[in-house]
């Protein structure tokens, strides 16, 4: 087994990733499970999180 540890606003953009797919055929209201978003923190590489719904089309 392996694990990473994602903190910052990357973390925001998975959350918000999981919880759309999840609530796909209903309005999402989310908001209450996301953090606020934290200031850029200064560092040498950078993650670009993505995601895509087999169910989007």
């Amino acid at each position: 087994d392996a694990a990473v540890m994602l903190e910052g606003e990357g973390v925001r953009s998975m959350t918000a990733l999981f919880l759309q797919m999840w609530s796909v055929l209903q309005e999402p209201e989310f908001e209450q499970f996301l953090r606020p978003e934290v200031p850029a923190a200064r560092a040498e590489g950078f993650v670009v999180p993505y995601g895509d719904c087999p169910l989007d089309g």
